[in-house]
């Protein structure tokens, strides 16, 4: 054993030394004896300093006049040291000469340690040896002693693992935030090239069936200069090869020119591409090859372990992250559409927990007054507060735990109409609130509610209400009017009947009883004239013949009121009449007198219309007479009867029918009779009015009175026209019945009015044959 002692050391007994040492007063041990001892100490020490672990030297600095350290000198060194260091045969010489290559920083450090005393701990990277060494430096001896201890080990691998960590923490920390799935690819094979200090990495996606996959290169980096436009193809791999990456094994290539596991094909290709040595690293997923990380070097490489493993862990890290990427892409892509979706709707929604509102559409911030999503991200009880949820009805406000919102967070589906104020303008509206428990796993992680303003609705409803309750009021008034109206209406048909009855007894009266004394008179006037005709003087002739005429006349007043009468009470049937039937009927009546008068009627043809047959039959009779009767003397009479089919705007302004309908049928009946002056246009239509003397034109001025109620049956109008002595004309419109669903309509289906002219124009409404 070297002796630790400097040349000015005094000997010290160690503590071996010490228990062997006899008791004072005792003889000294004899010198065999004290080297037998020794010997074993010195075993112990070799058997203790080899056993260590640890690389361990004892060394000695050496120091220049001046005090300041040169070099030192290794004393004892076990073999831990010299496997670590590789240096052999290092004790007894001079550091500078056996590690020539020790940082000058050491000799700081030893120096440091044997002037102090302070011991020190330190990792240091040789490199000579390329390794990582950690050191604990100490002094051996008390002050002013210039020896030292080493005790260091190698944590190179242990410092290969702390900077591999480092890298794969640089880079998650470096991909992570990435968005884009590509950019994620092609960064992760940047990083992991340039650490490597390979030419090429590339990342792949794969689809398809075994044997029919599909490869698409998702990212790559070369090195600048090298693989310039280089893209790995999966046909580069024979199926022997691919059968191997299918079940998951990676496959390491060191040198393409001698590796036999390769075709001569795929020795072609990759000596083509420059590629001599690769690692491919197959990404397998629930049994299907997805994706393929390919790590490749020109020259030949001997890929260490290390490195492979490293590549196996950065390929899954890279598929996680790519895969995260796609799934926060197709996220940022469903909330964009739900997004999109939820500002396109009209009514408001937002979606939140107890804690605030994560998520709201515009109409909803426009509805409770908000400005931003940011200002809703509050507990929702604040919120509540702010907008004074009330009943909508009664104005009270209502609990957090009974409002629509928390009662979804708590499982429930509500819907409910809440007064709300809007924090912007503070106008107080109606909002109905649907709300929804949102469920994951079973479990209410958030709710979603619909808003709609539905204060119109509800202000409508309330209007509805008061109307209701209006016309509950209005339709008991009616229906107490309608009752005492039908009272009114029951009383009224009975005067009806009566008075109808009386008309029909009068009508019996003066066909019977009062036609039976005129009778007599004729009667008995003719007789006297007959008998005493020879023996009457001039004056008592004249007074028998006003006798006769005065009942003749008074007969056919009779019989014209009669007549009228009839028009007035009867109740009409109509039916499809032909009107050129009718007048042929009448022309046939008239013969004698059309004869005697010399008179010329022309007729156009006419329809067939809806009315009663025997009240146009006297329609028009009457007025034919009356064409025929009123000319001047020695004037033959000349008659046109005429026919047009006009619209409601065609008519003469001075013609309102009775009825409206957009067609009538219009005839005019004109001649050249003796005309009359047109401010008794409507007088004419009055009963017993006549503008001539009898004795110009007979009649009692009944006839046109028949004509107008006639067309007022028919729904009608009558007008008038005439001119003196120029031709005069009577106009007659007709409206056809308005009961258009009546199963005899369908032969008239256009309602259309006719007119007829004859001094005036008469206008009779009836229906359209069409």
């Amino acid at each position: 054993m070297v002796d630790h002692s400097t040349a000015n050391d005094q000997p010290q007994a160690s503590a071996s030394n010490a228990e062997t040492t006899p008791p004072s007063g005792s003889a000294a041990p004899p010198v065999e004896q004290l080297e037998n001892l020794y010997q074993q100490l010195e075993a112990k020490y070799q058997m203790l300093l080899n056993g260590i672990g640890q690389g361990f030297h004892i060394s000695e600095l050496l120091y220049d006049s001046l005090g300041q350290v040169t070099d030192w000198r290794f004393l004892e060194v076990n073999p831990v040291f010299e496997r670590q260091t590789g240096l052999q045969h290092a004790a007894g010489q001079l550091g500078s000469i056996v590690a020539p290559n020790v940082e000058p920083y050491w000799l700081e450090v030893y120096d440091q340690v044997v002037k102090t005393g302070e011991p020190t701990t330190l990792e240091n990277y040789n490199a000579f040896t390329k390794r990582w060494y950690s050191a604990y430096v100490y002094r051996i001896g008390e002050a002013g002693d210039h020896q030292f201890a080493v005790l260091f080990d190698d944590i190179t691998e242990l410092k290969r693992a702390e900077q591999r960590q480092q890298f794969l923490l640089a880079f998650s920390d470096t991909i992570r935030p990435m968005a884009d799935p590509a950019l994620v690819a092609t960064r992760a094979c940047q990083l992991l090239a340039e650490h490597l200090n390979a030419g090429w990495a590339q990342y792949i996606r794969v689809a398809g069936e075994p044997g029919a996959e599909v490869d698409t290169v998702l990212g790559d980096y070369s090195r600048p200069g090298q693989f310039a436009g280089y893209h790995f193809s999966l046909r580069t791999f024979d199926e022997a090869t691919m059968t191997l990456l299918r079940g998951g094994n990676s496959f390491v290539l060191t040198d393409a020119d001698h590796d036999t596991r390769i075709t001569a094909a795929q020795r072609t290709t990759l000596l083509a591409d420059g590629s001599l040595s690769m690692v491919a690293i197959p990404l397998v997923k629930e049994g299907n090859l997805v994706a393929l990380f390919i790590v490749q070097d020109a020259p030949p490489r001997n890929w260490l372990p290390k490195e492979v493993s490293l590549i196996e862990e950065i390929a899954e890290r890279i598929w996680a992250a790519v895969e995260q990427a796609k799934a926060g892409q197709a996220l940022r892509q469903s909330e964009e559409l739900l997004r999109a979706v939820l500002e396109s709707l009209a009514d408001g929604i937002y979606i939140g927990g107890l804690e605030g509102i994560t998520l709201i559409n515009q109409p909803a911030l426009d509805q409770l007054g908000y400005t931003s999503a940011q200002e809703l991200n509050r507990n929702i009880a604040t919120l509540a507060e702010e907008i004074q949820t009330r009943d909508w009805l009664t104005g009270e406000a209502i609990p957090l735990e009974r409002q629509a919102f928390a009662r979804a967070l708590g499982g429930e589906r509500v819907i409910q109409d809440v007064l709300v104020r809007n924090r912007q303008n503070g106008q107080d509206r109606v909002m109905r609130c649907a709300a929804a428990p949102v469920r994951v796993d079973g479990q209410v992680v958030a709710a979603v509610a619909i808003i709609s303003d539905v204060t119109e609705f509800r202000q409508a409803e309330a209007a509805l209400r008061l109307s209701e309750e209006r016309y509950r009021r209005l339709s008991a008034e009616l229906e107490e009017r309608v009752k005492d109206r039908t009272q009114d209406l029951s009383q009224a048909n009975t005067d009806l009947k009566r008075s109808n009855a009386n008309l029909q007894q009068f009508a019996y009266v003066a066909s019977h009883d009062l036609q039976e004394p005129l009778r007599k008179i004729q009667s008995f006037g003719s007789l006297l004239a007959q008998q005493l005709g020879d023996h009457l003087d001039e004056s008592t002739t004249s007074y028998l013949q006003r006798i006769t005429d005065a009942s003749a006349r008074m007969s056919t007043l009779i019989k014209d009121l009669l007549a009228y009468s009839r028009i007035e009470t009867r109740q009409q049937v109509f039916g499809p009449v032909s009107l050129a039937a009718i007048m042929a009927g009448v022309l046939t009546t008239l013969d004698w007198e059309i004869s005697q008068s010399g008179a010329r009627v022309s007729v156009d043809p006419l329809p067939v219309v809806k009315g009663d047959n025997s009240q146009l039959s006297q329609l028009f009779q009457n007025l034919l007479t009356n064409a025929i009767k009123f000319v001047a003397p020695g004037q033959l009479p000349q008659v046109h009867i005429q026919y047009h089919h006009r619209s409601r705007n065609d008519l003469p302004s001075d013609v309102q029918p009775g009825v409206e309908a957009p067609f009538y049928h219009q005839i005019s009946v004109t001649d050249q009779g003796v005309g009359f002056d047109n401010k008794f246009r409507d007088q004419i239509f009055q009963v017993f009015q006549r503008l001539h003397g009898r004795k110009e034109y007979p009649g009692t001025g009944v006839g046109l009175a028949i004509c107008q109620r006639v067309v007022e049956n028919h729904g009608g109008a009558i007008a008038a026209s005439g001119q003196q002595p120029a031709r005069p004309g009577v106009n007659v419109r007709c409206v056809p019945s308005s009961l258009i669903a009546v199963p005899v309509r369908l032969f008239y289906p256009d309602p259309i009015p006719f007119q007829l002219m004859h001094r005036f124009r008469l206008l009779t409404c009836i229906s359209d044959p069409e």
